[in-house]
């Protein structure tokens, strides 16, 4: 699919327009917004900023797993235990609660190693089903896959392993969703859209998340119909980059701006 300048002002002026009420729905405090959701269109869609990225591999296995369990029926669970969508600030008391196992408030158990083992514990204890789809085996399977995964990345330390990643960043596309894959691949249950949640989440402004919201929303902000729905993950992934560019945007706002329109684009009568 090929952008002409005509297609690209559309597109910019369409998006200005959902980022301005947006950020209006925001800053209406009678606007039924979720409250993270609402800090964070008002800090990355207002103000234009990006992700901080983790200085210490506690803190970005917090983001880590997170992200990870983001997936709705997670995300969902979670919300029905701490009474809000999970944090990398707050995944810790999420996790102490749901599986009543309080080391997860502690930072020691976020290194990789002990993370690990706090999943090995839990499941000696609960010898839960890992290949069941249960919230709580689930989470553990995520648990024991991720943190050895993440523990081989960072075998090297926090800033080999973005070393790598700045390097992989500069690549094209399809190495960049090649890249994706390989880390998804050995983690039950998590995809590749899980994983450019992370990345995007940790200020790499290079990554989508291609979920139901932006493929939802990815064909009616392109006019393009069902040709834009049949197209694979990896090819939503590819031409939001080529269309981000053409924008002058990163991929992050883009895909900010369609996630949370997919989920507030409704009460857009309220700004009006």
């Amino acid at each position: 699919m090929l952008f002409d300048e005509r297609e690209v002002f559309q597109v910019r002026r369409e998006l200005e327009r959902r980022r301005e009420i947006l950020a209006k729905l925001a800053r209406d405090q009678n606007a039924p917004l979720d409250k993270l959701d609402r800090q964070e269109i008002i800090l990355y869609l207002e103000r234009g900023l990006l992700p901080a990225r983790p200085h210490a591999v506690t803190d970005l296995m917090k983001a880590f797993v997170k992200s990870c369990f983001s997936y709705a029926v997670l995300r969902n669970f979670c919300v029905s235990i701490l009474g809000e969508i999970p944090t990398p600030e707050t995944i810790g008391e999420c996790l102490a609660r749901v599986f009543n196992f309080g080391s997860f408030r502690l930072e020691e158990t976020w290194l990789p190693i002990k993370l690990r083992s706090a999943a090995e514990q839990i499941q000696a204890r609960e010898q839960y089903d890992l290949y069941s789809n249960e919230p709580r085996p689930r989470m553990v399977r995520v648990l024991l896959d991720g943190s050895a995964e993440m523990g081989r990345r960072l075998d090297k330390g926090i800033s080999a392993f973005y070393t790598s990643l700045d390097k992989v960043t500069q690549r094209d596309p399809e190495f960049v969703w090649k890249y994706v894959e390989d880390f998804s691949d050995p983690i039950y249950n998590v995809g590749p859209a899980l994983i450019c949640d992370f990345l995007k989440e940790i200020g790499y402004s290079q990554f989508v998340k291609v979920d139901h919201h932006f493929k939802k929303q990815f064909p009616t902000l392109m006019y393009s119909g069902d040709d834009c729905k049949a197209l694979s993950p990896k090819r939503h992934f590819i031409l939001a980059q080529h269309l981000a560019d053409r924008l002058g945007m990163t991929p992050y706002h883009l895909d900010k701006i369609l996630y949370d329109w997919g989920r507030y684009g409704g009460l857009a009568r309220l700004v009006q």
